[in-house]
C-alpha cells in the first residue's frame, strides 16, 4: 500500500512535461505567426511606396519615379520612411513599428542615368529607333525618345516638335532664343527641313548634355504642374529600408526590404 498514488504522481508529472512542450509549442507558433505577419506587411508597406510613384511624370515621359515631395512639403528619404512606417502599420494587427532607408537610388545621379535607361528602353519596346536618325545602340534609342516626348500632335508646332523642348535640349536656352538659333543655323547650314535639322543637331551634340538638359526639362515641367518641390536627387528608383517591429509577440525583430522599379 505504500506504492498508493503512485500512478496519480507519475500522470501528473507526465502532464506538466507535456503542458509545458504544449504552450513553448503554441508560443513559438504565435510568434511565427506575427513573423510572417509582419513579413507580409513590409512586403505591401514596400510596394505601397513604389505605388507613390509620380503620375504626371509617368503619363507625361513614361518613367515610373518616386517623388519623395508626395502630398506637399520637402522631399527626402525621410519622407519614404514616414509612408512606409504608415503602410506597414496599417497592415499590422497589433505592434508598432520604426522604419530607415539605408541606402537608395536617385534619378539625379550619374548624368541623370536613371532617366536615361529608361527613356531607352521606353523607346527599345515601344518605338524602336526613329528613322531619321544615322546611329544605333542605346543612344540612338534615347534620341528617338526624346522626338517621341517632344513631339505633341495637339500643338502642330515645328511639325512632330512641341515649341521648344527639341531646342531646348540641344542649346540649353530658353524657348525663343533657341528656336531662332536653331532657324539660323539651319538657313546658316543650307537646310530646308527643320525636322531634318533638328535630328542631325541632336545627334551632334553631346548625349551627357542633352541627359542633364532633359533632366532639367522634366524638373522645370513638374514644378509647373503641381509640385513646386519637384527635385530629382530626391526622386528614388530605387530603396533598401529597415524596419524594426515592437509590440506583443516580437522583440524588436529586424525586416529588411530592398525594391526598385527595374525589379518590380
Amino acid at each position: 500500500m505504500r506504492f498508493h498514488g503512485s500512478v496519480t504522481v507519475f500522470l501528473t508529472l507526465i502532464l506538466t512535461v507535456i503542458a509545458s512542450f504544449i504552450l513553448t509549442l503554441a508560443g513559438s507558433a504565435q510568434k511565427h505567426a506575427a513573423s510572417a505577419a509582419d513579413e507580409c506587411a513590409a512586403d505591401n508597406a514596400a510596394r505601397s511606396c513604389f505605388g507613390e510613384y509620380n503620375a504626371e511624370v509617368f503619363r507625361r515621359y513614361h518613367i515610373l519615379l518616386i517623388d519623395s515631395s508626395y502630398k506637399g512639403g520637402e522631399g527626402g528619404a525621410e519622407r519614404v520612411e514616414e509612408h512606409f512606417v504608415q503602410y506597414m502599420e496599417n497592415c499590422m494587427t497589433d505592434g508598432t513599428c520604426t522604419a530607415e532607408v539605408t541606402g537608395y537610388m536617385d534619378a539625379g545621379s550619374d548624368d541623370n542615368e536613371y532617366l536615361y535607361r529608361s527613356a531607352a528602353g521606353y523607346a527599345g519596346e515601344n518605338t524602336g529607333i526613329d528613322a531619321r536618325l544615322s546611329g544605333s545602340g542605346e543612344d540612338a534609342l534615347f534620341l528617338s525618345y526624346i522626338l517621341d516626348v517632344c513631339g505633341n500632335d495637339a500643338v502642330p508646332l515645328q511639325g512632330a516638335f512641341r515649341r521648344g523642348e527639341a531646342e531646348y535640349l540641344i542649346y540649353g536656352t530658353d524657348d525663343g532664343e533657341s528656336i531662332a538659333r536653331a532657324r539660323q543655323e539651319m538657313e546658316e547650314r543650307g537646310m530646308t527641313d527643320y525636322e531634318s535639322f533638328l535630328c542631325a543637331k541632336l545627334e551632334e551634340t553631346d548625349i551627357n548634355l542633352i541627359r542633364n538638359r532633359f533632366g532639367e526639362l522634366l524638373t522645370e515641367y513638374m514644378r509647373h504642374n503641381g509640385s513646386p518641390g519637384f527635385d530629382l536627387g530626391k526622386c528614388f528608383w530605387h530603396i533598401t529600408v529597415s524596419a524594426r517591429t515592437w509590440g506583443r509577440d516580437r522583440d524588436g525583430r529586424v525586416i529588411t526590404r530592398e525594391y526598385g522599379y527595374d525589379g518590380l
